[in-house]
């Protein structure tokens, strides 16, 4: 692991000299230095990840030590932009705090900082730079990773409450543990992770803390409470209540550990988006016949003999590797959602379970075998429809000529972080039938910036696309015409209605899928 050195506050002056005399460099300009509280609603980034152990420690020890050290931050109009303190500020607004001490470097009039493009301090993604020996550090880089699985999950923003929480008012969310996981714990020291419902404290980590507590005679535990901004059901009290837990004597004390879990922790890889089906379990060439489409692959690690069944799977897992290794490489370029280094996931999961992965945050969740899941069209559509999945262009296509061009270009946008819906890519295959379709794919238009024509011969005969730009026009979505060289500008589309003229629309003219992806991005830039 890594050495981690965090800033003093007896460190802050010569930062910001170094910072200050850079900048006075670059822009030619004297800079003035104002401390002041900041809004973090005000407050952006100005790198593209964070270290997730360098995260954890960060949250350890404001916890902990109170590590409260101020970030060095410029303005620009009425927003201000993160030069150093990136973690303490991302930490700062999971506590839920409103405002951050700063010191503000300020540009003379006329004069002030350039940035490449103003996003939320949230949607900063978190990395595993480098795998976390330190057991403790991991227990809390486990509440920043569950963090971000429910933000994924729910769309919405979470973060942390501290409470003193008595015993008789926690619920267990797991209905065993082995005795070697209570009697490797000395005291509770890390905080239990809970979410709160109905004055009740279910625990999402921290099972063999809780049971060690109550066997050293504690009344009460310190416990991080897992809240949201707006009012959210978690199905994981479902779960709790399914299986009967209503308080920690309802957990079994094992002697040896059996196939039980609630979720695997590892590192997320290829496509950055959330897969769910049945796990198919392989160790071995020889048994990859069994994975059909949409199961998820699980196994050891990939080799190039796996192809055919990566290219089927809806996701896949594995048990060693890292982001260089060949199921992280295949796996980007597939489309799939991805989860490596899992130590142990071919030893928990079997043949059947019902499992989610999720690329976005590192995590395997087993589904209940009956749950309501993504899988189920009722929930997928409110998921799209209350906003819980927002895209920043809805693609459409004409299937024979122009699915190639679409696929590239979804891949390309996300890539630079734009998300993209693409139908034959964002609709689970256990949806794909002609009564669900139409209603996802009108979903999905609803809650998109852009709708994106890819123009290819024969489009004005596909009634797909019809459909798609009839929903498109009567929402006055926003139409960005991309059009291949073969194609002329005039184009029109008969709608049942009335007949729609696309040489009266801007249009951008391509000659291959590089082109379309290059002149797509160099417009969403200017956005």
């Amino acid at each position: 692991m890594r050495s981690i050195e965090l800033l003093n506050q007896k460190d802050i002056p010569h930062r910001i000299e170094s910072i200050k005399t850079n900048l006075e460099k670059i822009y030619k300009v004297t800079l003035d230095i104002e401390a002041k509280d900041v809004s973090l609603d005000l407050l952006y980034p100005t790198r593209e990840f964070l270290e997730k152990d360098k995260l954890a420690l960060v949250l350890m020890k404001t916890m902990i030590e109170n590590y409260d050290v101020p970030i060095i931050a410029t303005k620009h109009r009425n927003d201000y932009f993160i030069l150093d303190g990136h973690h303490r500020a991302y930490i700062s607004k999971k506590l839920w705090k409103k405002v951050t001490r700063a010191y503000v470097l300020k540009f003379p009039r006329r004069k002030s900082y350039e940035f490449s493009r103003k996003k939320p301090l949230e949607c900063l993604e978190i990395r595993n730079v480098e795998p976390i020996d330190d057991p403790t550090l991991r227990t809390w880089a486990l509440t920043l990773t569950l963090i971000k699985y429910y933000e994924a999950i729910n769309g919405t923003s979470f973060g942390l409450r501290r409470r003193d929480v008595p015993l008789e008012n926690l619920v267990p969310t797991e209905p065993h543990i082995t005795k070697k996981q209570i009697d490797s714990i000395e005291a509770p020291g890390v905080p239990l992770l809970c979410i709160e419902h109905r004055n009740l404290f279910y625990i999402l980590d921290g099972h063999a803390r809780s049971l060690r507590a109550k066997q050293l005679g504690l009344q009460s535990v310190d416990v991080l409470v897992l809240s949201a901004e707006v009012e959210t059901d978690f199905g994981i009290v479902k779960s709790a209540q399914e299986m009967n837990l209503t308080s920690l004597a309802d957990i079994e004390v094992r002697e040896r550990a059996r196939k039980d879990f609630s979720f695997i922790v590892g590192i997320a890889t290829g496509s950055r988006r959330i897969g769910s089906g049945p796990a198919k379990v392989v160790l071995g060439d020889q048994y990859l016949g069994k994975v059909q489409l949409g199961d998820v692959l699980v196994t050891e690690t990939t080799n190039p003999d796996m192809l055919v069944a990566m290219r089927k799977a809806s996701a896949i897992v594995t048990d060693r590797g890292g982001i260089t290794s060949h199921a992280s490489i295949v796996s980007r370029e597939l489309g799939k959602p991805c989860v490596v280094g899992t130590e142990n996931a071919t030893e928990l999961i079997e043949d059947g379970m019902l499992i989610q992965v999720d690329a976005r945050n590192g995590l395997v969740v087993r589904l209940p075998p009956n749950s309501a899941d993504i899988w189920q069209l009722d929930d997928y559509i409110h998921k799209i429809q209350n906003g819980h999945v927002k895209y920043d262009a809805f693609i459409s296509y004409r299937r024979d000529t122009g699915l190639d061009f679409a696929q590239h270009l979804k891949k390309g946008l996300e890539r630079e972080k734009f998300i993209a819906f693409l139908d034959v890519a964002d609709i689970p295959q256990r949806l794909k039938s002609s009564e669900t379709w139409m209603k996802i794919i009108e979903a999905a238009l609803l809650q998109s910036d852009v709708f994106i024509l890819i123009m290819t011969n024969n489009i004005t005969t596909s009634n797909e696309i019809k459909k798609e730009i009839t929903m498109a026009t009567q929402r006055d979505k926003s139409l960005m015409l991309f059009r291949h060289d073969d194609m002329s500008p005039h184009v029109k589309i008969q709608l049942p209605e009335s007949e729609l003229d696309l040489s009266t629309y801007p249009q951008t003219s391509f000659t291959n899928r590089e082109d379309l992806l290059r002149k797509a991005l160099r417009i969403f830039e200017t956005k």
